[in-house]
Protein backbone atom coordinates (compact mmCIF):
# COMPACT_ATOMS: atom_id res chain seq x y z
CA UNK A 1 0.00 0.00 0.00
CA UNK A 2 1.35 3.16 -0.85
CA UNK A 3 1.11 6.55 1.25
CA UNK A 4 1.00 8.62 -2.07
CA UNK A 5 -0.97 8.77 -5.18
CA UNK A 6 1.40 10.06 -7.17
CA UNK A 7 5.29 11.60 -7.71
CA UNK A 8 6.89 14.16 -9.09
CA UNK A 9 10.24 14.96 -9.82
CA UNK A 10 11.27 18.70 -10.83
CA UNK A 11 14.51 18.05 -11.69
CA UNK A 12 17.22 15.21 -12.22
CA UNK A 13 21.55 15.43 -12.64
CA UNK A 14 21.70 13.49 -15.34
CA UNK A 15 25.93 13.37 -17.00
CA UNK A 16 26.57 16.41 -14.16
CA UNK A 17 23.59 18.72 -15.88
CA UNK A 18 20.30 19.52 -14.33
CA UNK A 19 17.05 17.79 -16.67
CA UNK A 20 13.95 19.79 -15.39
CA UNK A 21 10.64 17.48 -15.68
CA UNK A 22 9.41 17.90 -19.21
CA UNK A 23 5.56 19.38 -19.46
CA UNK A 24 3.76 15.86 -19.32
CA UNK A 25 4.93 15.51 -16.14
CA UNK A 26 3.67 19.01 -15.13
CA UNK A 27 0.43 18.02 -16.70
CA UNK A 28 0.09 15.00 -14.72
CA UNK A 29 0.20 17.77 -11.66
CA UNK A 30 -2.53 19.86 -13.36
CA UNK A 31 -5.02 16.73 -13.44
CA UNK A 32 -5.00 15.49 -10.24
CA UNK A 33 -4.94 18.91 -9.13
CA UNK A 34 -8.10 19.57 -11.30
CA UNK A 35 -10.02 15.98 -10.36
CA UNK A 36 -9.00 16.85 -6.51
CA UNK A 37 -10.99 19.94 -6.47
CA UNK A 38 -14.29 19.04 -8.18
CA UNK A 39 -14.60 16.34 -5.58
CA UNK A 40 -13.61 19.13 -3.39
CA UNK A 41 -16.32 21.40 -4.99
CA UNK A 42 -19.20 18.26 -4.95
CA UNK A 43 -18.04 18.04 -1.00
CA UNK A 44 -19.26 22.12 -0.42
CA UNK A 45 -21.82 22.27 -2.75
CA UNK A 46 -24.09 19.06 -2.14
CA UNK A 47 -22.83 17.62 1.59
CA UNK A 48 -22.16 14.43 2.15
CA UNK A 49 -18.55 12.43 3.24
CA UNK A 50 -15.74 14.63 2.59
CA UNK A 51 -13.26 13.57 -0.46
CA UNK A 52 -9.49 12.22 0.77
CA UNK A 53 -6.57 14.97 0.05
CA UNK A 54 -4.59 13.26 -2.36
CA UNK A 55 -0.85 13.12 -1.78
CA UNK A 56 1.64 14.26 -4.30
CA UNK A 57 5.14 12.98 -3.09
CA UNK A 58 7.73 15.74 -4.52
CA UNK A 59 11.14 14.72 -4.57
CA UNK A 60 14.46 16.99 -3.54
CA UNK A 61 13.49 20.65 -4.57
CA UNK A 62 15.71 22.10 -1.84
CA UNK A 63 18.76 20.61 -3.13
CA UNK A 64 21.43 23.41 -4.00
CA UNK A 65 21.87 22.51 -7.65
CA UNK A 66 24.23 24.16 -9.70
CA UNK A 67 25.36 24.36 -12.88
CA UNK A 68 23.11 24.69 -16.24
CA UNK A 69 19.52 23.57 -16.57
CA UNK A 70 18.53 21.86 -19.89
CA UNK A 71 15.36 20.06 -20.81
CA UNK A 72 14.58 16.22 -22.07
CA UNK A 73 16.71 17.08 -25.13
CA UNK A 74 19.75 18.70 -24.04
CA UNK A 75 18.90 21.93 -25.03
CA UNK A 76 18.52 25.11 -22.49
CA UNK A 77 14.37 25.78 -21.65
CA UNK A 78 14.30 29.65 -21.21
CA UNK A 79 11.14 32.14 -19.60
CA UNK A 80 9.98 35.44 -20.96
CA UNK A 81 10.41 38.37 -18.68
CA UNK A 82 7.93 40.53 -19.09
CA UNK A 83 8.36 44.15 -18.74
CA UNK A 84 5.97 47.54 -18.90
CA UNK A 85 9.15 49.99 -19.59
CA UNK A 86 10.81 47.72 -22.45
CA UNK A 87 10.77 44.65 -24.83
CA UNK A 88 10.03 41.35 -23.83
CA UNK A 89 13.29 39.83 -22.59
CA UNK A 90 14.10 36.34 -22.49
CA UNK A 91 16.44 34.21 -19.81
CA UNK A 92 17.89 30.92 -19.01
CA UNK A 93 15.04 28.71 -16.75
CA UNK A 94 17.05 28.32 -13.06
CA UNK A 95 16.10 25.83 -10.32
CA UNK A 96 14.68 29.09 -8.48
CA UNK A 97 11.80 29.09 -11.65
CA UNK A 98 10.95 25.34 -11.03
CA UNK A 99 10.56 26.00 -7.52
CA UNK A 100 8.72 29.27 -7.81
CA UNK A 101 6.82 27.38 -10.49
CA UNK A 102 6.02 24.44 -8.10
CA UNK A 103 5.57 26.56 -5.34
CA UNK A 104 2.38 27.98 -7.15
CA UNK A 105 0.69 25.11 -8.14
CA UNK A 106 1.03 24.39 -3.91
CA UNK A 107 -0.58 27.32 -3.22
CA UNK A 108 -3.45 27.61 -5.98
CA UNK A 109 -4.43 23.89 -4.70
CA UNK A 110 -4.51 23.76 -1.09
CA UNK A 111 -7.06 20.79 -1.36
CA UNK A 112 -4.29 18.50 -1.91
CA UNK A 113 -1.03 17.67 0.10
CA UNK A 114 2.28 17.34 -1.17
CA UNK A 115 5.16 15.71 0.93
CA UNK A 116 8.15 17.00 0.23
CA UNK A 117 11.00 15.00 0.84
CA UNK A 118 14.57 16.57 1.29
CA UNK A 119 18.15 15.39 2.51
CA UNK A 120 19.08 19.20 3.30
CA UNK A 121 16.04 20.25 5.54
CA UNK A 122 19.03 22.94 6.64
CA UNK A 123 18.08 24.95 3.93
CA UNK A 124 14.33 24.63 3.71
CA UNK A 125 13.39 28.21 5.38
CA UNK A 126 16.29 30.02 2.83
CA UNK A 127 14.28 28.66 -0.11
CA UNK A 128 10.53 28.21 1.47
CA UNK A 129 9.18 30.85 -1.25
CA UNK A 130 6.16 32.44 -1.88
CA UNK A 131 4.53 33.39 -4.93
CA UNK A 132 6.10 37.16 -5.33
CA UNK A 133 6.22 38.31 -8.70
CA UNK A 134 9.89 38.85 -10.19
CA UNK A 135 10.68 37.37 -6.40
CA UNK A 136 11.04 40.77 -4.97
CA UNK A 137 12.07 40.91 -1.56
CA UNK A 138 14.17 39.35 0.43
CA UNK A 139 14.30 37.22 3.07
CA UNK A 140 15.93 39.33 5.19
CA UNK A 141 13.29 42.44 4.10
CA UNK A 142 9.83 40.36 4.25
CA UNK A 143 10.14 37.14 6.09
CA UNK A 144 6.42 37.39 6.60
CA UNK A 145 6.05 37.03 3.02
CA UNK A 146 8.56 34.32 2.34
CA UNK A 147 8.62 32.25 5.39
CA UNK A 148 4.59 32.03 5.51
CA UNK A 149 2.58 28.80 6.96
CA UNK A 150 1.74 26.24 4.66
CA UNK A 151 -0.84 23.62 5.36
CA UNK A 152 -1.06 21.46 2.54
CA UNK A 153 3.04 21.03 2.69
CA UNK A 154 4.15 17.92 5.08
CA UNK A 155 8.39 17.98 4.89
CA UNK A 156 10.19 14.52 5.35
CA UNK A 157 13.55 13.52 5.54
CA UNK A 158 15.09 9.80 3.56
CA UNK A 159 16.83 8.05 6.55
CA UNK A 160 18.97 4.38 6.48
CA UNK A 161 21.64 4.74 9.21
CA UNK A 162 21.38 6.44 12.92
CA UNK A 163 23.75 8.68 11.99
CA UNK A 164 21.07 9.82 8.93
CA UNK A 165 18.38 10.43 11.78
CA UNK A 166 21.10 12.24 14.10
CA UNK A 167 22.07 14.94 11.08
CA UNK A 168 18.42 15.16 9.40
CA UNK A 169 15.99 15.16 11.85
CA UNK A 170 17.13 18.20 14.35
CA UNK A 171 17.17 20.07 11.24
CA UNK A 172 13.81 19.34 10.22
CA UNK A 173 11.76 19.90 13.46
CA UNK A 174 12.88 23.34 12.90
CA UNK A 175 11.21 23.96 10.31
CA UNK A 176 7.51 22.64 12.32
CA UNK A 177 6.42 26.37 11.75
CA UNK A 178 6.32 26.41 7.83
CA UNK A 179 4.15 23.05 7.13
CA UNK A 180 1.18 21.18 8.02
CA UNK A 181 3.38 18.18 9.77
CA UNK A 182 7.65 16.87 9.50
CA UNK A 183 7.86 13.09 8.83
CA UNK A 184 10.88 11.07 8.78
CA UNK A 185 11.00 8.25 5.86
CA UNK A 186 12.89 5.15 7.18
CA UNK A 187 14.46 2.47 4.78
CA UNK A 188 16.52 1.40 7.71
CA UNK A 189 20.03 -0.55 7.30
CA UNK A 190 20.43 -1.38 11.08
CA UNK A 191 18.27 -0.58 13.59
CA UNK A 192 17.30 3.32 14.42
CA UNK A 193 16.44 4.97 17.46
CA UNK A 194 13.76 7.31 16.84
CA UNK A 195 12.26 7.45 20.24
CA UNK A 196 13.55 11.01 21.22
CA UNK A 197 12.09 12.88 18.26
CA UNK A 198 8.55 11.43 18.21
CA UNK A 199 5.76 12.13 20.81
CA UNK A 200 5.30 10.57 24.07
CA UNK A 201 2.74 10.64 27.08
CA UNK A 202 5.32 13.17 28.94
CA UNK A 203 6.46 14.54 25.82
CA UNK A 204 6.23 18.44 24.94
CA UNK A 205 4.27 17.87 21.62
CA UNK A 206 0.08 16.89 21.47
CA UNK A 207 -0.96 15.85 17.46
CA UNK A 208 -4.35 17.52 16.95
CA UNK A 209 -5.85 14.26 15.15
CA UNK A 210 -8.52 16.47 13.26
CA UNK A 211 -5.98 18.70 11.12
CA UNK A 212 -2.65 17.32 11.73
CA UNK A 213 -1.20 20.27 13.23
CA UNK A 214 1.12 20.31 15.67
CA UNK A 215 0.86 22.26 19.09
CA UNK A 216 4.08 23.18 20.83
CA UNK A 217 5.12 23.99 24.16
CA UNK A 218 8.10 24.78 25.89
CA UNK A 219 10.55 21.51 24.79
CA UNK A 220 10.13 22.48 20.71
CA UNK A 221 8.57 19.82 17.73
CA UNK A 222 8.42 16.25 17.64
CA UNK A 223 7.85 14.24 14.27
CA UNK A 224 4.21 13.66 13.67
CA UNK A 225 4.85 10.03 11.42
CA UNK A 226 7.18 7.86 10.79
CA UNK A 227 7.52 5.78 7.80
CA UNK A 228 8.87 2.93 6.33
CA UNK A 229 9.82 2.20 2.76
CA UNK A 230 11.96 -0.92 1.39
CA UNK A 231 13.04 0.71 -1.63
CA UNK A 232 16.66 0.49 -2.06
CA UNK A 233 17.74 -2.80 -0.17
CA UNK A 234 16.01 -5.76 2.08
CA UNK A 235 15.10 -4.85 5.43
CA UNK A 236 15.47 -6.95 8.66
CA UNK A 237 12.33 -7.81 10.15
CA UNK A 238 13.53 -6.79 13.28
CA UNK A 239 14.70 -2.92 12.46
CA UNK A 240 10.90 -2.59 11.37
CA UNK A 241 9.61 -3.88 14.60
CA UNK A 242 11.83 -1.93 16.81
CA UNK A 243 10.37 0.99 14.78
CA UNK A 244 7.08 0.13 15.37
CA UNK A 245 7.27 -0.37 19.18
CA UNK A 246 9.12 2.74 19.58
CA UNK A 247 5.89 4.25 18.13
CA UNK A 248 3.66 2.78 20.40
CA UNK A 249 5.14 3.23 23.41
Amino acid sequence: MSYYDQTFTPWEIVDGKCVVADEAEWKRINRINRSAYSDYLDWVEIGGERPPRPIVKVTDIFEDVKGSVVDQDGKIPYVSLVREDGPEMRAPISCVDIVSRLFQAIDSTPHVDYLISTQRPELVREKWQNNMPDNVGTPEDADEMWLRHRSNVILAVPTETQADIERLVPELLKCHDLCKGVEVICNPKEELDVSRFIPSPDGFVCPNLEDGAIHVDDGGAQVNRIIVEGNEHPIHPAHVRSLRDQCKD
